[in-house]
């Protein structure tokens, strides 16, 4: 059994002690021991926002390293994520990626170190990159998701191209565009043409409604 830590700096940590409990559910019905324990919260910061996560832990700064100990990432937040990844692994953290039982995907279909994937669908052509949180989405056919980016509820990214340390809301549709490094698109847009990296997007048709 693992012990894992979840590392979260808002409500999204709860969703994946979720998803956490329903893998050892799922293997629990098998006739399976849990594969994981969780022992608890660290946040990048402690706010009003992570009150509810329990047992807190502490900070990442708090945080050191201990046997059969693996972090997972609860972080939505590309950028937030990339920096809290950096930080642990100078700390000497182990980073467990863990797939949530209802995913609907080849059985033997791999995901790289530390993502979290709870899509509601992937199909084999798909790539996807290191600490990639996929949540409830739907990456079809040639789509290919870069390290840190983030595919929210409802997404359809199929045949997309998603930059490394993007972000993409819920609801929305890429289908056959790229979306750059670090660019947005915000929740229920529809995207007609490629976003530039470090834009932000939103609509139907999605325009730009921010830049770096």
């Amino acid at each position: 059994m693992k012990n894992l830590i979840i590392v979260a700096d808002g409500s999204f940590g709860l969703d994946i002690k979720k998803i956490i409990l329903a893998i050892n559910e799922s293997l629990n019905k098998k006739g399976q021991t849990d594969p994981y324990k969780i022992k608890g919260f660290l946040v990048t910061e402690e706010n009003e926002g992570t009150q509810n996560l329990q047992p807190l832990l502490g900070t990442i700064e708090d945080w050191h390293p201990a046997e059969n100990e693996y972090i997972v990432m609860g972080i939505l937040n590309p950028q937030k994520k990339e920096q809290a990844v950096r930080q642990l692994k100078d700390k000497g953290a182990r980073f467990e990626t863990i797939r949530a039982p209802w995913v609907m995907a080849h059985l033997d279909m791999q995901f790289p170190e530390g993502c979290v994937i709870a899509a509601q669908s992937i199909m084999d052509s798909a790539r996807i990159g290191k600490f990639v949180t996929l949540f409830h989405s739907m990456v079809g056919f040639d789509a290919v998701v870069e390290d840190y980016a983030s595919v929210m509820a409802y997404a359809n990214i199929t045949t997309a191209h998603i930059g490394e340390g993007a972000f993409i809301g819920d609801n929305t549709v890429v289908i056959g565009k790229t979306i750059h490094e670090n660019a947005v698109v915000m929740p229920n847009s529809v995207v007609v043409k490629d976003v530039k990296a470090g834009t932000t997007v939103a609509g139907n048709p999605a325009r730009r409604v921010k830049e770096q």
